[in-house]
């Protein structure tokens, strides 16, 4: 006899994901694969809320950061945002959705952390594009 407890446990700490995929062309022709399903986030990439953990330390202008806070980005306004948008356009940023480009996130993740866009601006790539799904999971949530 099983135990449908324990088997309910089994599924949360192993879960997995099915999908059926059907060919293009060949219409006939189905694939169903099964996965297991994987956190593919790191867990230290975002430690507490608006924290982002760089993978090595990030020196800037002589201070070395293991990791920047943006939780500021509860507070900004909508005329922050306007201004963000107005830095954008100087900057020659043109996008139907700027809200989604790298540029206009950091211009929003330097209001945010209070530091200058430099500093986003060298990030080492990982850690920017870090940075850079914060600000856009904060902007379309």
């Amino acid at each position: 006899m099983t135990n449908p407890i324990l088997e309910k446990a089994d599924q949360v700490q192993n879960p997995e994901a099915t999908a059926t995929f059907t060919h293009p062309i060949q219409e006939m022709a189905q694939s169903t694969v099964t996965a297991p399903v994987v956190d593919t986030q790191p867990a230290a990439a975002v430690d507490k809320d608006g924290e982002v953990v760089f993978k090595k330390p990030y020196t800037f202008e002589g201070t070395e950061y293991k990791s920047i806070d943006l939780s500021g980005i509860e507070d900004l306004t909508s005329n922050d945002l306007l201004k963000a948008d107005q830095v954008y356009s100087e900057k020659g940023g043109f996008s139907p959705a700027p809200e989604l480009t790298m540029q206009f996130a950091f211009i929003i993740a330097a209001q945010a952390a209070k530091l200058p866009i430099e500093f986003f601006n060298n990030l080492p790539a990982r850690d920017g594009l870090k940075v850079k799904n914060m600000v856009v999971r904060f902007l379309n949530n």
